[in-house]
């Protein structure tokens, strides 16, 4: 997505650019911002979909809570060494699970995670890609109905993906309880 003249400006001004020129139809808005609360709760009303690849915990659960409270769709994912994931998320259709129902365990707290190989991180930023796509034409062929989890052994290069539902007395969304 980027080149030589691209070093010394911010990559979401440069992607921005780019897509400009390629899509001059489409409203893009490139926003050099930090993620935070108030942040999300004052953009979440304005988009139709979040994609969300900081690799940041934090960033990840408040990205969680902000679309739950807003009911915006959202993609997650990430790369760490040779090993990825993303999952497409739907707190716009009633009975999706969150991402803490996912992976309650998954983000401790502290340290944002390594970064992955970058073969890695572009078969999940292609994934993902292509999971906003068919989010936003709402495909017929990825109608929401069941939420999953896709993991990329990028050691192997073999793909897991795991079905995922509401957990009972989910902190951020209240589960099923």
């Amino acid at each position: 997505v980027y080149n030589r003249s691209d070093v010394r400006n911010r990559k979401v001004e440069a992607l921005a650019r780019r897509l400009h020129r390629q899509r001059p139809d489409v409203q893009i808005h490139a926003l050099a911002a930090r993620a935070d609360s108030e942040f999300l709760d004052r953009r979440l009303p304005d988009v139709s979909l979040v994609v969300e690849a900081t690799g940041d915990p934090e960033v990840r659960r408040m990205t969680n809570g902000a679309c739950l409270t807003h009911r915006t769709p959202w993609l997650t994912g990430g790369a760490s060494g040779a090993d990825g994931f993303f999952a497409t998320l739907r707190p716009d259709l009633d009975g999706q699970p969150c991402w803490a129902c996912i992976e309650p365990e998954s983000d401790p707290p502290g340290e944002p995670v390594q970064g992955g190989a970058p073969p890695v991180a572009g078969i999940i930023g292609a994934a993902m890609a292509l999971g906003a796509l068919r989010t936003l034409m709402e495909d017929p062929e990825s109608a929401p109905g069941e939420t999953r989890l896709h993991r990329l052994a990028g050691g192997d290069g073999t793909w897991r993906s795991t079905a995922a539902h509401r957990r009972a007395g989910c902190p951020a969304c209240g589960g099923d309880a």
